[in-house]
């Protein structure tokens, strides 16, 4: 077997396009019809929408088997939606955080993920994808919504940028 090629950092460059994709069939279906040309110009965050608000480990490892199929060894950011990523997972060995079963079960597909920080996120999700980063050295997303930052008079973006980058240590 041919090892992939070494995971290299985003280019820095403005046209980067960042599509927001759910992992739902027709979606998973317009990436394995990109071409080439279309994956080195995006890197795809994937939100997992679990079917449930406590998915079973088994669930979370098919939704990162699927994944895998669908984008191969691109590169994605991956994030979760509607519900909460800290939620207490059943496993085999008793219950975990739900997005650490989600990125362990992605690393054992060998899924080139990087991991979603939100700014208005607990200290506990960022302390996750702090893991994450720490433990696979492929960088992060920083998501942020911009009504968050109108709500809060006084704390404006670059305030928020830094504490929450300030909580991924």
């Amino acid at each position: 077997l041919v090892s992939p090629p070494p995971y290299a950092p985003l280019p820095r460059d403005s046209r980067r396009y960042v599509p927001v994709l759910q992992d739902r069939t027709g979606e998973r279906a317009a990436l394995l019809r990109a071409s080439r040309t279309a994956w080195e110009g995006m890197t795809p965050l994937i939100e997992v929408v679990p079917r449930d608000q406590v998915p079973s480990r088994d669930a979370l490892v098919r939704r990162v088997r699927v994944l895998k199929e669908t984008v191969g060894e691109h590169p994605i950011y991956l994030d979760v939606k509607n519900v909460d990523p800290c939620a207490m997972t059943p496993t085999r060995s008793g219950e975990r955080e739900m997005l650490e079963v989600l990125f362990e079960a992605a690393r054992r597909r060998k899924l080139r993920f990087m991991p979603v920080a939100r700014t208005n996120g607990s200290s506990r999700h960022r302390q996750i994808v702090a893991d994450a980063v720490a433990a696979d050295g492929h960088g992060l997303a920083l998501r942020h919504r911009i009504a968050s930052t109108l709500s809060l008079p006084g704390r404006g973006f670059e305030i928020l940028i830094e504490e929450c980058l300030g909580g991924l240590g």
